[in-house]
């Protein structure tokens, strides 16, 4: 019995090396570009500002973009004129409202990039707490 036993589990132990493939694996298809450059291939995406009204305050948040460095501040616009820069991606403007515009433009090395679109401004509600 105990042979037996031993023959099962080495028998087992053998098996369980080898791996099985039981599925064929996707074939992944790549452009010559991306696989020349070694750059990844990225969905576009806008910055997505969006800003919401609370108590007379403005809260703003927006992408930091996959292209960009994680050492990119930004310029918040506020009705045109410079307000604030900021080193990360969402901004509370005390005493802001809904008729204002804000815009929001990424700066890296000391250089401005392109500014967003006009960010919408959507009524917010305070969390309950």
């Amino acid at each position: 019995m105990r042979r037996c036993m031993s023959f099962i589990l080495s028998l087992c132990m053998l098996v369980s090396t080898f791996t099985v493939k039981l599925y064929a694996e996707p074939e992944i298809h790549e452009s010559k570009s991306v696989k020349a450059t070694g750059a990844r291939q990225m969905e576009y995406l806008t910055r997505g500002a969006i800003g919401a009204e609370i108590d007379g305050n403005v809260y703003l948040t927006w992408r930091l973009l996959g292209s960009e460095s994680i050492e990119t501040t930004f310029n918040i616009y506020c009705n045109g004129e410079l307000l604030i820069n900021v080193d990360n991606t969402n901004y509370t403007h005390t005493g802001g409202n809904k008729n204002n515009t804000y815009r929001i433009a990424p700066v890296f090395n000391g250089k401005e990039g392109v500014l967003s679109k006009e960010v919408q401004i959507v009524e917010g509600h305070k969390d309950s707490s």
